[in-house]
């Protein structure tokens, strides 16, 4: 890897080449990949966009969100992830692409993405994500086919900010191992 702060004794060093190499995900001018910074909703629409090789064929109607007009950065991307409704707006008609995206809502957008059925299990795997919880049955989609793990102490931090060094990990489990359903 080219990036300066991502030695391969980091723990994500294996997700991030991975996604560096398929041509997904890039980093910073000065040779950085800043693993541990925030993504944000604007760069996670582009990048679902390459990783799932969807053409970048603008949907009717566009634009569809005041905040992001045509020519701006994650245009494309935003429009196209729309069309294919894994990203949504907010109730004002924004969809706020410089905002970080949190766990929660990255596992809902890669769940979408993949097309997996919508698992809604009466146990929860975690246990900050109780039946009730908006994403519940993304979350558990998703530790289903092995896409997300929580932490060590049983939870998923579903409402934390999801970091670059995340994202990676969870495009790795979602796009480049099969998917194995946990009994």
């Amino acid at each position: 890897l080219p990036f300066s702060d991502v030695p391969p004794e980091y723990w994500a060093y294996g997700y991030i080449k991975w996604a560096y190499c398929h041509g997904i995900i890039s980093g910073y001018n000065d040779n950085t990949f800043r693993p541990e910074n925030l993504i944000t909703r604007g760069q996670i629409a582009k990048l679902i966009v390459l990783a799932a090789g969807w053409s970048l064929t603008l949907p009717p109607g566009a634009p569809h969100f005041s905040d992001v007009p045509p020519g701006s950065t994650f245009y494309t991307y935003i429009e196209v992830a729309y069309g294919h409704g894994i990203i949504v707006g907010y109730g004002d008609g924004t969809y706020r692409p410089g905002a970080p995206v949190t766990r929660a809502q990255l596992t809902k957008m890669i769940v979408l993405a993949k097309g997996y059925t919508l698992l809604n299990p009466t146990t929860p795997t975690f246990t900050d994500v109780p039946p009730g919880y908006w994403a519940y049955t993304y979350i558990e989609t998703a530790a289903a086919h092995t896409v997300v793990g929580g932490y060590g102490d049983g939870t998923f931090r579903p409402e934390n900010s999801a970091t670059r060094a995340q994202f990676c990990k969870m495009l790795f489990q979602a796009y480049a191992i099969p998917s194995r359903l946990v009994p």
